[in-house]
């Protein structure tokens, strides 16, 4: 469900404006962090897939543990969130900066997992898909959530190779495999703007190149609660996963010149308030 938050003085966001005199832009600096207690941790049953457990698992068992949910066990800073800014009518700031120009993303297949969890492309930038595990894997891409419509599907038999799609259209595309690993699923955001950032493991983020001005910020964070779909008759093994929806903030800030910070909560009932 998505919370809108439009009113500044909240309990779980500080906005510190230190404007910087003679300087022509804004940073928006800030960390994504968890307060109270992680929720109960969801591990997958690797023996889904009974013949790939050893490259599977990394010879950690029959269990994996969903990284959904990532936070720093040193800092509390919540990883992987994305963070956007748009103008107030949901534009890009006029002149702005430009996307980088060699950013090249890509997710590796790694351990019959996703890596990154969460990845993000400019609209019309390729993503490259690579394989590094010697099992058979098939790169399913969804529109807006697991199991919507199909963007493209893709099979991997080969170690190594690497898969390139152009990807258009904005919006949350979310990839999984049909090859037996029916936990995999990661997500790309593609987007029209460069004011976008990921939080880094320890939940801090920086976004630079703002123009001063009033604007909305969005937190998106995947989600992490996991529900085991109908077991299978012969094996008495689920047949699917399903995700609870992204949590996604929003506030109103007015950036200046200088550094802006703003530093949102998460706790196991989603943003703070």
């Amino acid at each position: 469900m998505r919370k809108t938050l439009s009113a500044l003085p909240l309990l779980a966001l500080t906005l510190l404006m230190s404007g910087t005199r003679g300087a022509e832009s804004g940073t928006l600096t800030g960390k994504v962090s968890f307060e109270g207690d992680l929720p109960e941790a969801f591990s997958f049953d690797l023996t889904v897939k009974p013949s790939d457990v050893a490259v599977c698992s990394g010879g950690q068992g029959n269990l994996k543990p969903s990284k959904r949910l990532l936070v720093d066990k040193e800092s509390h800073g919540v990883g992987a969130v994305v963070v956007r800014l748009s103008k107030a009518d949901g534009k890009a700031p006029a002149d702005g900066k430009s996307f980088p120009a060699k950013r090249r993303p890509m997710i590796d297949q790694s351990a019959c997992e996703f890596a990154p969890f969460v990845e993000w492309v400019e609209s019309g930038q390729s993503l490259r898909i690579k394989s590094s595990d010697a099992v058979m894997h098939n790169i399913h891409a969804y529109k807006d959530r697991m199991g919507g419509e199909t963007i493209f599907n893709e099979a991997m038999p080969e170690k190594d190779k690497v898969f390139t799609k152009k990807l258009e259209d904005p919006g949350v595309v979310v990839l999984g495999c049909d090859a037996g690993h029916i936990w995999m699923c990661a997500y790309v955001i593609v987007v029209e703007s460069p004011y976008i950032e990921l939080s880094a493991k320890d939940g801090t983020f920086k976004m630079e190149g703002i123009p001063p001005g009033k604007y909305t910020v969005s937190f998106w964070q995947a989600g992490w609660k996991v529900t085991a779909g109908a077991a299978d008759l012969k094996t008495g093994k689920p047949q699917n996963y399903s995700y609870s929806e992204p949590l996604v903030l929003e506030t109103t800030v007015q950036i200046n010149a200088g550094e802006n910070k703003l530093d949102p909560v998460l706790t196991k009932d989603g943003w703070k308030k």
